[in-house]
């Protein structure tokens, strides 16, 4: 839960550990909360989850997770079916906003190239009309 949590921009509970008297990060507390899974509109926040503009330390943290053994599906399966949803789905975004930064400047790669077709194109029926 701490990936989606991270995705969702939910905070953690921070509390002081007994072990090490040191504070730490704990999201069990924010998921169980009414901002993610007592979140009648979840399932329509993650539908409509805005990838496009996930910042790169938040990306980098859940790639953590990610390569981690524990975070696999078919791991997470075994103790909750919906568990592993989530994990699918925190996967695919990590996929996809990687992918997009890969792509993104190819994409504006090819925008500026018809830009300039474009104006070409229109310079060459001018001179066409002319003759």
């Amino acid at each position: 839960m701490e990936a989606v949590c991270k995705l969702l921009n939910v905070k953690p509970s921070r509390f002081r550990s007994p072990k090490t008297g040191e504070y730490v990060n704990d999201y069990w507390p924010s998921a169980i909360s009414k901002s993610v899974l007592g979140d009648p509109k979840l399932l329509d926040r993650l539908v409509h989850f805005s990838k496009d503009k996930i910042k790169d330390e938040i990306l980098h943290s859940i790639n953590e997770f990610i390569s981690t053994e524990e975070f696999a599906p078919e791991a997470i399966k075994r103790t909750s079916i919906a568990a592993a949803s989530m994990a699918h789905w925190v996967r695919a975004i990590i996929n996809y906003a990687y992918v997009m930064r890969d792509i993104e400047p190819k994409q504006k790669s090819v925008r500026e190239a018809n830009k300039i077709c474009r104006r070409l194109e229109t310079k060459l029926s001018a001179k066409r009309a002319e003759l």
